[in-house]
């Protein structure tokens, strides 16, 4: 299998028009020198990706990406019941739903509900010192 995202550059996938968005992204270079930015509008991110990205968030479904506090969960997804990848489908049709931004680095991603979250993949010898720093 080809893998998706390059090792040693970080994938930040996310919304540029969103306020986390556009703060994640602003920290993002603080982790890696190389930041690939994903609009999640430009459909690069397919069903197929965005198993992937479960995959690596360790999350179980991709019910665990979508925001039900979003306007147009309520239209498109109450209520319903679908199949894991009918839901992948509805993420690449509608990646607005997403929970916010995603940052792929090696084989770790982390889900960004904050900005700061992101800096969870800095894996620098002083990240890590600082990690272990009491």
């Amino acid at each position: 299998m080809t893998p998706l995202f390059l090792t040693h550059e970080l994938y930040l996938i996310y919304n540029p028009e969103t306020e986390l968005g556009r703060k994640t992204r602003a920290l993002a270079p603080s982790v890696s020198g190389i930041v690939h930015e994903i609009d999640v509008k430009s459909k690069w991110v397919t069903p197929f990706r965005w198993k992937e990205i479960i995959n690596l968030l360790h999350m179980q479904s991709a019910k665990d990406l979508i925001n039900t506090s979003h306007p147009d969960y309520a239209s498109i997804l109450a209520g319903k019941d679908f199949s894991e990848r009918d839901l992948l489908e509805i993420l690449y049709q509608n990646p607005q739903l997403v929970k916010g931004p995603i940052g792929v680095l090696e084989n770790h991603a982390v889900m960004c509900e904050d900005s700061a979250d992101i800096l969870q993949l800095d894996q620098s010898p002083q990240a890590e010192q600082k990690a272990y720093t009491f």
